[in-house]
């Protein structure tokens, strides 16, 4: 069995005790070897055990009830029972099993662990360095062997709306409008000329920059890489001058393309919007979905690309508030959204491009 050792700092453990019960950990993470065999990552330690064959995957998993490692060793011989206490004593050395005395945390919990889900913690990890075997940031190699992704979502449509600019003129410096920005729950209509001078000074391409195969993109809000993977989506409800239904907003062209009429899965989406606000009593006048289109990412990065496209939601979310605050609409960004029914309603591949944030647009309340 080997073990990939990524920082010093992992979990305080005493000798193991044969008449003592020890389980799995609830914060590990199991994964198939290519070739065979099994990993065990323990997401409090960071560090890996590779299970390379059937036995040693079978003794772990022997610990997935609580179990007394002493009747794991009844009736072994001696020199088998060495071994086995050897192979027991590592996994839990390593944060693979953990002392329990009952259903509730290990005794032997690090503080704050309790609070995290293994998947939050396993993203957590995984994305930044200094408890990961892999590797997170550019991987130019790998990239340049690929051939780039098109910088721009291309739809065999034309323009539907060309979309108006607005005059640019602002009425709250930054730090107003940074000090004044709150989430409102407005379902009152805006309108066309509204939505696009919104967009314009919120999503629309500035510039872009050959860099050799790739074409980095300039926005308003800031991305990883200059890669800009994310595309808004419009799902219009109560917009004067705009026909309700899903829209794919071009931003080098400034113009809404029509990409589904109302009906039941647009419906889902503002259901879904409604929902995550918490405070709507009825359909947002303007749904805002921003999707991903992953490979534009991780074409070049490894182990941060979601993160990095988190990161890019977040940039957009507050070039939103701002820009929205100025204008007199009603922002809010939600929480999480429904990406199976986005890729329904959108018609695209949920592996090639999905949703990752929601935020919706209200015009002020007369």
């Amino acid at each position: 069995m080997q073990t990939d050792v990524i920082t010093p700092a992992g979990p305080s453990r005493t000798e193991l005790r044969s008449d003592h019960p020890y389980r799995l950990s609830r914060h590990l993470n199991l994964r198939p070897l290519e070739g065979g065999g099994l990993v065990a990552e323990s997401l409090s330690s960071g560090i890996a055990c590779r299970l390379t064959n059937p036995t040693q995957i079978m003794l772990a998993l022997r610990f997935l009830e609580p179990t007394k490692p002493g009747d794991l060793l009844e009736g072994v011989d001696e020199e088998r029972r060495s071994a086995l206490t050897s192979f027991f004593s590592h996994l839990y050395s390593k944060g693979v099993l953990e002392l329990t005395d009952g259903d509730g945390p290990s005794p032997e919990t690090p503080p704050g662990l309790e609070n995290w889900e293994p998947h939050d913690l396993f993203f957590h990890l995984r994305s930044r360095r200094g408890r990961t075997p892999h590797m997170v940031g550019a991987d130019l190699e790998a990239a340049w062997a690929e051939p780039p992704e098109p910088p721009f979502k291309t739809l065999d449509r034309p323009l539907t709306v060309k979309l108006p600019k607005g005059d640019g003129v602002c009425g709250l410096s930054l730090t107003e409008a940074l000090e004044s920005r709150r989430s409102l729950y407005s379902t009152a209509p805006l309108s066309l000329d509204q939505l696009g001078e919104f967009l314009y000074r919120t999503s629309r391409i500035t510039g872009t920059l050959d860099a050799g195969s790739e074409t980095l993109l300039r926005r308003p809000y800031p991305s990883g890489g200059g890669f800009h993977s994310l595309e808004a989506y419009i799902v219009a409800t109560r917009c004067k001058g705009l026909e309700p239904g899903m829209y794919h907003y071009r931003p080098l062209e400034h113009g809404l393309v029509s990409i589904a009429s109302p009906g039941p899965r647009v419906e889902k989406l503002l259901e879904e919007a409604r929902i995550g606000t918490g405070r709507l009593d009825r359909a947002p006048s303007v749904l805002i979905v921003l999707a991903a289109r992953f490979r534009r990412v991780s074409r070049k990065y490894r182990g941060l690309v979601y993160s990095l496209i988190l990161k890019e939601v977040g940039a957009a979310f507050q070039t939103f508030y701002l820009v929205a605050t100025e204008m007199g609409l009603a922002p809010c960004a939600i929480g999480t959204g429904n990406s199976e029914a986005f890729c329904q309603a959108a018609g695209v591949e949920f592996f090639q491009e999905s949703s990752v944030g929601e935020f919706i647009l209200g015009g002020a309340e007369p």
